[in-house]
């Protein structure tokens, strides 16, 4: 198998369930096999109504980052044979475009190469503790973009124990009611798809900007199987959206693209309890960029800090 071919087959051979993967429609790994002392993968987007929803052509580096995710999970249960029923717990994960690469270009049906490296393995006999991961993303010859994970694992039993959870099956997420008439705009976060958006009630002061964290849990970009938190993809999508909604209403004549992500979990998002998150533009950046540090604070305490890099672009 040739895995720096971009007219791979588009249909993957990879089993969904190693990806802990529900919908066909949110598995983008085709493919991934050792190669020398690491990893070689495929992925690929086919349309999609979470990562394909711009209203301007860009490269969505988050889409990169959930190809790095499913090749981090595949490796873990495919080839370190790990249970079925680990848990994975994110502590950091970031990622940034390359300077090589033009961030306009749409990935819609193109495949993207991963090359995966793990260090700083932690191991216990046969269990693996926690591990990090370097993911390479490449679009043909030219370097995309670079992948840092971080993550622990435990079993289901300590996850349970840990979390208090009684009952087998996740919280009911049909409790929690997605209230579109509470959310922004979509165009205002350059979307155009009500479904998408993660945020509600912005107040802004200065260069500061506060919203709360609302999710359609029925669509399935965020919510792929039930869950008893928020994930992380959802709360960095929750970060951006924060950031973008103050460029918007500041830079009306471009448009934000993704170029760096830094983030630091520290505490479970629960789903019944209410989150603010805080974006602030850092002063003194270059004319066609844009820094945040956000953090995500439920009663005061703070449960993830991130930092946004965009580039504005005339397009």
């Amino acid at each position: 198998m040739n895995l720096n071919n971009n007219k791979v087959n588009a249909k993957s051979t990879v089993d969904i369930s190693l990806v802990h993967k529900l919908h066909k429609d949110e598995m983008f790994l085709l493919n991934c096999i050792p190669f020398d002392s690491g990893y070689k993968a495929n992925a690929r987007l086919s349309k999609h109504s979470y990562f394909c929803d711009h209203i301007k052509p860009l490269t969505d580096l988050m889409f990169i980052l959930e190809c790095a995710r499913q090749a981090e999970t595949y490796i873990l249960h495919k080839y370190e044979h790990q249970s079925a029923d680990t848990r994975f717990i994110l502590t950091e994960w970031s990622s940034s475009i390359s300077g090589y690469f033009t961030p306009t270009v749409d990935l819609l049906d193109e495949n993207i190469n991963l090359t995966i490296n793990t260090y700083n393995s932690r191991r216990a006999k046969n269990k693996i503790l926690s591990q990090q991961y370097k993911v390479d993303a490449r679009l043909g010859h030219v370097d995309m973009a670079t992948i840092y994970m971080s993550v622990k694992y435990m079993t289901d039993e300590a996850y349970r124990k840990i979390r208090n959870i009684i009952n087998k099956n996740a919280q009911n997420q049909s409790e929690f009611i997605f209230n579109q008439s509470m959310n922004v705009s979509p165009e205002y976060v350059y979307r155009s798809n009500v479904n998408n958006i993660v945020i509600k009630a912005p107040q802004f002061k200065n260069h500061k900007v506060i919203s709360s964290l609302t999710v359609n849990m029925n669509n399935t970009a965020y919510f792929d199987h039930p869950q008893d938190h928020y994930p992380a993809m959802v709360l960095m999508e929750a970060g951006k959206q924060n950031c973008q909604i103050l460029i918007y209403i500041t830079k009306l004549n471009s448009t934000p693209i993704l170029t760096t992500m830094k983030s630091k979990f520290f505490h479970y998002a629960e789903l019944d309890k209410d989150i603010q998150i805080i974006s602030e533009e850092i002063p003194g950046m270059q004319r066609d960029e844009i820094e945040f540090n956000v953090l995500l604070v439920r009663k005061g305490k703070s449960i993830a800090e991130m930092v946004y890099l965009f580039k504005m672009i005339d397009i």
